[in-house]
C-alpha cells in the first residue's frame, strides 16, 4: 500500500521510504503568480476551530515547471482552470508523470463542468483529488469511469 503526502506538504516532505510518496504541486497550465505573497496573507491558524487552513488558490508557476521540477516517483498534481486545459495538460505530460487531477480547490474561479474531458486521463490511472461537497453524481461518474483513487481532504478546514 502506497501512502501520499498531498501537497502542497509533498513539496517540501520527501520521505525516504519506497511506499510513501509526495505529491507535488498543483500545477496549472499557465503561471499564477504570487505564492510567496499569498503563502503569508492566507496560510493561518483558526483558533476557534484550532487548525491551520490556506486560500492559496493555486499559485504555482506553471505547469512546464511543474513537468521539470518532476522526480521520480512524486506525483505531479494539476488542476485545470479552463476547459480546455485538460487536453493541454494531458499532451503536456509525459506518460511516465503520474499525476493527480485536482478538481477540489474552492479558492479559485475556474469552469464548472470539472467531467467534460476528464476521461482522456482515465488510461494514465491518476489520483483524482475530490471536494467533499462534490455530490453523489460526480462520484458515480468517476467510477464508472474507472477512476480508482478518489481521495477527499485538504479542501475544507479540519480540526
Amino acid at each position: 500500500m502506497n501512502i501520499y503526502i498531498a501537497a502542497p506538504f509533498g513539496n517540501y516532505i520527501k520521505p525516504a521510504q519506497a511506499n510513501v510518496i509526495p505529491v507535488i504541486g498543483t500545477f496549472t497550465v499557465e503561471p499564477r503568480k504570487g505564492l510567496l505573497w499569498k503563502l503569508i496573507t492566507t496560510l493561518r491558524y483558526d483558533t476557534a476551530d484550532k487548525c491551520w487552513y490556506n486560500a492559496l488558490g493555486l499559485k504555482n508557476p506553471g505547469l512546464a515547471r511543474g513537468i521539470t521540477k518532476h522526480k521520480a516517483p512524486e506525483v505531479l498534481s494539476v488542476a485545470a482552470i479552463k476547459p480546455e486545459d485538460y487536453t493541454r495538460i494531458n499532451a503536456q505530460i509525459p506518460l511516465t508523470i503520474p499525476i493527480e487531477l485536482n478538481i477540489s480547490c474552492p479558492n479559485i474561479n475556474h469552469f464548472k463542468d470539472y467531467l467534460a474531458g476528464i476521461t482522456q486521463f482515465q488510461p494514465r490511472n491518476p489520483i483524482i483529488k475530490l471536494s467533499p461537497h462534490m455530490d453523489r453524481a460526480v462520484l458515480d461518474f468517476l467510477i464508472d469511469s474507472g477512476f480508482t483513487t478518489l481521495p477527499c481532504f485538504n479542501t475544507i478546514k479540519a480540526g
